[in-house]
């Protein structure tokens, strides 16, 4: 990969990598993904003299996921910086390929965040797949027992 100073060969490099990410997380629509990545790209060149040489490609991805983190986190009304945690299980709960669509139409573009029908629709997808809490210990169906050990002094006394 050229270094990210010396032209725009870089962003030529990245734009596959990215695009495999969108992929990954579900997101199917090849001019969304396109509009995505440049937009990342874009975001990443305006710092670009700030990364050194090997460090564009983690810079890149970082871009991305904040990009994705700020979306969902305006969405459904989280701080990215503190429920980094719940981000990632909003993000785990839509790969599941029961909600591919809502996956293309929340990330259909990143500047629409206000529509309400996609707000409710992500929430009732994180409602229908909340992990369950796990269940109390059960309670213990045998009696406590005591063990007798013997003793390791006394045979180390009779061998002095």
């Amino acid at each position: 990969m050229s270094a990210p100073h010396t032209g725009m060969h870089w962003q030529r490099d990245l734009q596959p990598l990215l695009d495999d990410y969108l992929r990954k997380i579900g997101l199917h629509s090849t001019q969304a993904r396109m509009r995505w990545v440049a937009h990342v790209l874009a975001g990443l060149h305006l710092h670009v003299g700030e990364f050194a040489e090997d460090d564009i490609v983690e810079q890149a991805v970082e871009h991305l996921r904040d990009a994705i983190d700020a979306r969902l986190a305006l969405l459904v009304d989280l701080d990215r910086v503190h429920q980094r945690h719940e981000l990632a299980a909003v993000l785990a709960v839509l790969q599941n390929e029961e909600y591919a669509d809502l996956v293309n139409a929340l990330f259909q573009d990143f500047e629409n965040t206000g529509d309400p029908h996609l707000q409710k629709a992500l929430r009732s997808a994180i409602l229908a797949d909340k992990p369950q809490p796990v269940p109390p210990d059960a309670p213990l169906s045998m009696p406590t027992q005591t063990i007798e050990l013997r003793s390791l002094r006394h045979p180390f006394r009779a061998s002095r």
